[in-house]
């Protein structure tokens, strides 16, 4: 699995594409509290429960600047609720 330094390097490679624009992303924020292993992302009915999933346990939840505004939560796996992590592999596998 490719690290937070191995994406930054890879994205300051790509035309276009400045250090702000990393930033941005939330990369260096995400990293500091990155455990190792995959993280998933769920859609949900609206924003307003994702906000409401992240105020309640944002060691399991969050989002980056990427999907605000989007109705989707993301979890690293490890963190996520049992079920929501086994529902989210059967699905991955069955593809």
């Amino acid at each position: 699995m490719a690290s937070w330094d191995d994406v930054g390097r890879i994205a300051r490679g790509l035309p276009e594409v400045a250090e702000d624009d990393l930033e941005a992303l939330g990369a260096r924020a995400l990293s500091a509290r990155a455990p190792a292993g995959p993280m998933l992302c769920a859609y949900v009915p609206d924003v307003g429960i994702m906000d409401a999933l992240i105020a309640d346990d944002p060691v399991s939840f969050f989002t980056t600047p990427h999907f605000r505004g989007f109705p989707a939560v993301e979890a690293w796996l490890c963190r996520a609720p049992k079920l929501l992590a086994k529902n989210w592999l059967e699905k991955r596998h069955s593809m």
